[in-house]
């Protein structure tokens, strides 16, 4: 049986100018990307196979990491249920002069083991919190999920509630609503976006989900 400890994993990547977003700073979605690839790799390992990302319980980004900063993303696994596994991560900027370092984002994320046919397999190897400050992960990990279910079951209610309204106001209007604020971006998904099989990779659909989200214009419309 495993510790959280050893189930540690770090990625580092040198931030390049093609990787900004704003000018000088990391675009949110390669970080995204970049957390969601560590976070795969440290729950693969623990399922021995093949897994998906569930869910993304948080992501904070307490400040970017500059252009020509190098990012260590640290990850662990926290907590394994049958065939999910949760993973945190930890996302460092180093200043390469200097070798300070500073905390710039922390995430919590559920993946899921599952066979060719994406149905969930389960995971033989367990966690075994070595110490109290472990078993605290673990115990965090375990509110996280309850508070999951929560949310999803929130989530599913609103969503019946969201598509009824939405019918209701197509039988009336007669063009599907009001489309002003509405952003649609369309790819095709190629072999290269995906981890294995068909199934295109979370960290590449989170990046393309931050740039869609950018791209939305919020304002007043114009003689409204």
């Amino acid at each position: 049986m495993a510790s959280i400890a050893d189930t540690a994993t770090e990625m580092i990547e040198l931030v390049f100018p093609e990787h900004a977003g704003a000018p000088g700073q990391i675009h949110g979605g390669r970080m995204m990307e970049w957390v969601a690839r560590v976070g795969t790799i440290a729950a693969a390992r623990m399922a021995h196979h093949t897994v998906v990302l569930g869910a993304m319980d948080d992501i904070d980004f307490l400040h970017p990491v500059r252009v020509g900063e190098i990012a260590i993303l640290r990850a662990q696994v926290e907590y394994v249920g049958n065939s999910s596994i949760a993973v945190g991560v930890r996302v460092y900027a180093e200043n390469v002069e200097t070798g300070a370092r500073s905390v710039t984002l922390n995430s919590h994320l559920l993946f899921v083991s599952v066979d060719a046919d994406l149905r969930p397999r389960p995971v033989a190897d367990k966690i075994v919190p070595r110490d109290t400050g472990e078993q605290a992960l673990v115990d965090a990990a375990r509110r996280r999920r309850e508070q999951r279910r929560a949310r999803f079951s929130r989530r599913a209610a609103a969503a019946a509630a969201a598509a009824d309204a939405a019918a209701a106001v197509a039988d009336v209007t007669d063009d599907g609503g009001d489309l002003r604020w509405r952003f649609e971006s369309v790819r095709s998904v190629l072999p290269e976006d995906a981890l294995s099989g068909n199934v295109m990779f979370a960290g590449h659909l989170l990046k393309e989900i931050d740039e869609a989200a950018g791209s939305c214009r919020c304002g007043t419309a114009a003689g409204s």
